[in-house]
């Protein structure tokens, strides 16, 4: 087992700063020269930065950080959470962040790094899905938003997760698998979520959050090293999306549904799980995990638990960062995976720590 400590990445941005002007930009972002504006004059922006701090990094299960605070009313109500996500994609159309409520300190991350907001894909984005899926947690105070995104043009498969502090967003974190990389990758243009993520559950038939929280947890464990044993519970008829294509050619067609996947093996390449699940919604059994898939690479054959062969989908090592939709029934089945996963480096670290 390894831990990995992630300290985190802060801007504190003014109080003016948040009602006017351009987006601050990190020291050395503009080829290697400092912003006069983060150092100089009377009205400097101010920024603190830690860096990920690292301790026992060897191969194995990483723990996951399962996010279940206590609950409490709470300041912004699903509503509430809506509407900021909703601003929030807006405000990124129009490459505007001035319209936006920011907290004093932000962190702010695209596919695992650090930057500040106003930069990468603020510069980019054209239009934006307008019958995403919205995820909201009034407990935890965050707010999922998955959908596509259009980049000059160029749909795009995108999930952010917003926490909101006293209705201001003290943090983004953006996940953005484009068409260029490894398969698959579906028409993002034209996809939309299954909407019985957006289907509310029986009052008397909704999960515990901690159940909720519990059944991703065996689903990972389920993933890691995959040897055909299932630790999660599945509906008959779930089935697995990644990147708007269903998983049942190449490999997945050796197996049909997320059960029978598992049970197969056909996760046996992957090393390692990291994840955290920071927005669970009770009423409609949803949750939202963010994380990484290692795959080491070390081999690229593989066999099934019952003795059949599959080669690994690439020669080198490197690493999925999913933000991925579960839906749960209420006796706990995973009856929906929908997963949005870019390529990154072999274990990239994670700048967020819940």
């Amino acid at each position: 087992m390894s831990t990995i400590g992630y300290a985190p990445i802060l801007f504190v941005v003014p109080a003016k700063e948040r009602r006017v002007g351009r987006a601050p930009h990190a020291q050395g972002s503009s080829g290697g020269r400092s912003d006069p504006a983060l150092t100089q004059g009377p009205k400097r922006r101010r920024l603190r930065l830690w860096v990920p701090a690292f301790a026992g990094m060897t191969m194995g299960v990483v723990g996951a950080l399962i996010s279940c605070p206590a609950a409490a009313a709470p300041t912004c109500d699903r509503a509430c959470l809506a509407n900021i996500a909703t601003r929030y994609m807006d405000a990124l159309v129009s490459q505007d962040w001035r319209k936006l409520p920011w907290a004093k300190s932000v962190r702010y991350s695209e596919n695992s790094v650090p930057m500040m907001f106003g930069d990468a894909i603020w510069g980019s984005v054209s239009s934006h899905a307008k019958d995403a899926t919205i995820v909201a947690d009034p407990a935890s105070g965050n707010v999922a938003w998955l959908g596509r995104v259009d980049e000059h043009g160029q749909p795009a498969f995108y999930a952010m997760r917003i926490k909101v502090v006293d209705g201001k967003i003290a943090e983004v974190e953006t996940v953005i698998r484009r068409k260029e990389g490894r398969p698959p990758f579906g028409d993002a243009a034209g996809f939309v979520h299954d909407k019985g993520f957006l289907e509310a559950l029986p009052a008397k038939a909704r999960p515990a959050r901690a159940a909720i929280a519990a059944v991703v947890r065996n689903y990972y464990k389920s993933v890691e090293r995959n040897n055909g044993a299932v630790f999660a519970t599945f509906d008959p008829a779930c089935e697995r999306v990644e990147n708007g294509v269903l998983a049942n050619s190449g490999r997945n067609a050796m197996a049909r549904g997320c059960a029978a996947q598992l049970r197969t093996g056909l996760f046996a390449d992957v090393g390692s799980t990291r994840f955290r699940v920071p927005v669970i919604d009770t009423e409609r059994g949803v949750a939202v995990a963010f994380g990484y898939l290692d795959y080491p690479q070390r081999e690229t054959s593989f066999k099934t638990s019952d003795g059949r062969s599959f080669e690994a989908e690439t020669k080198y090592p490197y690493s999925l960062n999913f933000a991925t939709l579960f839906k749960v029934t209420g006796s706990g089945a995973i009856q929906r995976v929908d997963e949005v996963a870019p390529e990154l480096n072999y274990r990239i670290p994670s700048p967020w720590k819940e």
